[in-house]
């Protein structure tokens, strides 16, 4: 086997967690690469799940030798390492693509960022995430952009309404890991922002600009947001700047919000001091803002010649992101490195 990849179970939840591994192992199996044990599916019993890859981690260990290079989705499970060591003793070359890296996240020093020592090549996020890996290694590096969210779902039309007042806006996530959403101040009149997602603050649901519309699968937020005008990506406590831990990490990684705003071909509002504003600058997929306090007067300058661009060059990521093309072209070039 030329190429193979740690597979396993993952369960379908109304959050980013599963979607994108998930894509990476569809995209891996398209390119010719093998699973090292059982398929990749999705199962729904959280029990059920992990027997199914504590049973593909041991077949795994049991054929080392099957693989030529592997690629490795990271960061691995914890008991996933015992195989990753086992494969590269057994003399497979080690490819990683990088999810999440802890320490980015103000985490304490990860046991797992020792296989980035060992691996050949790393698909990274962004130019920033790259600098930080090549100071810890001497492998070679493919920047992937942003993810994909592959799907054989209806596509909107680029020419979807720009409205009149008010501007319709949404968030995704995990509402309670948003605290800057309690720091808006947006006139309803003006600005109207849908919020999908789990843990709403009663604070933030009494906002009259608020429209809370429940929670869901990727799949189906995908189909929910296509017809909005702008979809959020924003993280940190302050509506000012994104601050904290999780303000600093998105200088580095490509937030799966933006994916899933641009999945649906709708333009996205970012910060400008994350990894990705220069993308999303250069290609005129939405507006860069230094602070959520600007956006009321944004909108409102924004003419519906510009906003049509905009909309029409969303659409165009939207093709890419929704048949995988970001993974295709981020693992032919680390496989043939």
């Amino acid at each position: 086997m030329k190429t193979g990849y740690l597979s396993r179970a993952y369960q379908p939840v109304a959050n980013a967690g599963s979607k994108p591994r998930y894509d990476v192992d569809t995209m891996l199996a398209a390119l010719g690469a093998k699973p090292l044990g059982l398929p990749t599916r999705y199962i729904r019993g959280p029990l059920a799940m992990r027997l199914y890859n504590r049973l593909s981690d041991a077949l795994t260990r049991l054929r080392p030798r099957r693989a030529e290079t592997v690629v490795v989705q990271y960061p691995p499970l914890d008991y996933e390492m015992v195989t990753v060591g086992r494969l590269l003793d057994a003399g497979s070359r080690l490819v990683l693509l990088v999810h999440d890296i802890e320490t980015l996240r103000g985490a304490a020093g990860d046991p797992r960022e020792r296989l980035f020592e060992r691996a050949s090549a790393v698909i990274v996020h962004t130019p920033a995430m790259e600098e930080w890996v090549r100071e810890r290694t001497d492998a070679k590096t493919v920047v992937l952009g942003i993810f994909d969210f592959i799907t054989q779902a209806a596509v909107s039309t680029p020419d979807a309404g720009f409205r009149e007042q008010p501007r319709t806006l949404f968030f995704a996530g995990n509402l309670a890991k948003a605290p800057f959403l309690s720091c808006l101040d947006w006139p309803a009149d003006r600005v109207s922002l849908k919020l999908f997602g789990v843990n709403p603050s009663p604070e933030v649901l009494e906002r009259p600009f608020v429209d809370y519309r429940g929670s869901c699968l990727p799949e189906e937020l995908m189909a929910a947001t296509a017809g909005y005008d702008f979809g959020l990506v924003w993280d940190g406590s302050s509506a000012d700047t994104c601050d904290g831990p999780m303000g600093a990490y998105l200088r580095y990684n490509a937030p799966f919000k933006l994916t899933s705003c641009l999945a649906a071909g709708v333009p996205v509002i970012v910060w400008s001091g994350m990894g990705l504003a220069p993308y999303v600058s250069e290609r005129s997929l939405g507006l860069v803002v230094d602070s959520l306090a600007e956006v009321p007067a944004r909108l409102e300058a924004l003419t519906s010649e510009t906003y049509r661009a905009m909309r029409a060059a969303a659409a165009r990521e939207q093709q890419l992101v929704t048949t995988g093309a970001h993974y295709r072209a981020a693992l032919t070039a680390a496989l043939s490195l």
